[in-house]
Formats: C-alpha cells, sequence, structure tokens
C-alpha cells in the first residue's frame, strides 16, 4: 500500500476535523500514517501513527501535536462540557501493545505536554477565594469561602508521564495575575478510570 488521502471533514471521537490529508503507506506486516494533518477548531493537527503486526502483539506508536486550537470548543465536541477556555499547543508521543483496546490501555506509555494560554478556568475564582480565605485567617473569622465564578489566567501548562497506562503530572503550573497554583497526582489510570489530584 503506498497513498494519499484527502477527506473534506471527518468526525472521530465527535471531534470534527477540516481538511484531513494523510500518506498511507503498508509493508510487511506494518501501516504508517505520515504525514496526518487537519484544521480543527482554528487550530492544527499533525502527527504521524503507525501499526506494527510484527511480534507477539501488534504494536501501536503515535507522534502528535495540536497546535492553536481552542481547547473550550474541543472539550464541548469530545464530552459535551468546556470548563476551560483559551489557546492551546498539545504534544503527545505514546506507544502501546496489544490487540484490543482494554491491552492498548494497559500498555500505554510515553509522555504528554499541555499549554493553554490567555484562558478561563469555569467554575471557580481562584483569586476571590484566596482573599476569603486571606481575610478569615487575618480576623479569624473561620467559614466556608465562596468558590463559584471563574479565573482568567495567563498560562496554565503541565507534562503528563505515561506509565503503564497511568497518566500522572507533577509540575502542573496555572498562572495568572496576582496568583499562582500548581498540582501534581495521577490525572487518569486507565485500566480503572480512577484518579487522584492535589492542588496547591
Amino acid at each position: 500500500i503506498d497513498g494519499s488521502l484527502l477527506i473534506g471533514e471527518l468526525t472521530l471521537s465527535k471531534a470534527t476535523m477540516n481538511n484531513v490529508n494523510l500518506r498511507v503507506k503498508g509493508l510487511d506486516g506494518k501501516i504508517e500514517l505520515n504525514p496526518v494533518t487537519a484544521e480543527l477548531y482554528k487550530g492544527r493537527y499533525s502527527g504521524k501513527i503507525t501499526l506494527d503486526a510484527n511480534g507477539k502483539l501488534p504494536k501501536l506508536a503515535a507522534n502528535s501535536a495540536l497546535n492553536g486550537v481552542q481547547i473550550d470548543k474541543l472539550l464541548k465536541a469530545t464530552t459535551g462540557k468546556a470548563d476551560l477556555v483559551g489557546k492551546s499547543d498539545i504534544s503527545l508521543f505514546a506507544i502501546a501493545h496489544g490487540a484490543n483496546t482494554n491491552t492498548l490501555k494497559q500498555t500505554l506509555s510515553g509522555e504528554a505536554k499541555f499549554l493553554v494560554v490567555d484562558g478561563i478556568v469555569r467554575g471557580v475564582d481562584i483569586p476571590s477565594t484566596l482573599a476569603q480565605v486571606e481575610r478569615m485567617i487575618k480576623t479569624l473569622q473561620f467559614g466556608k469561602p465562596n468558590t463559584d465564578g471563574e479565573t482568567h489566567f495567563d498560562t496554565l501548562k503541565a507534562t503528563l508521564p505515561i506509565q503503564a497506562g497511568v497518566v500522572s503530572n507533577q509540575n502542573l503550573k496555572l498562572s495568572g495575575s496576582g496568583f499562582e497554583v500548581e498540582g501534581k497526582g495521577i490525572i487518569a489510570n486507565l485500566a480503572d478510570m480512577t484518579w487522584k489530584y492535589d492542588l496547591r
């Protein structure tokens, strides 16, 4: 197999991509899509995807990047919710072995990185919450702070190592005018879809 394919519009995992262009090569039990490019939500996707059927278990490898994508539109399409707004750059390198979805999840390893700039986190007003807590400490009048609202931020960035189906993080940083929030923990255990994350 050796050819090219151009698709005007493609929906994958509920996300709509336009002007999808890919080159397909297949030889000796190996299929490679390289390059793969597409436009989506005011940004671009580029990547390389390889499936190697040689060996005891098929090996799937992906090296992908999203640049300038409006993250709220992508999240709304894929999850039905858009609590994060902003222009995002996301990269992913991942390898998995297996003949079914469960095995691929359990063997998935690699690394992802993301950066969101000039954005909004909906559902919580971090500066207001921090100011309320500070006032409680100063006045010794403690209560439950009102966290409703939204947080405008300058940057949100993190690196996500992936090992045996566990997506973790040790360096999340959310920065804005007058505040900085850091986080670390398990983003997702793909085997049982559990998570444990700490913000500070």
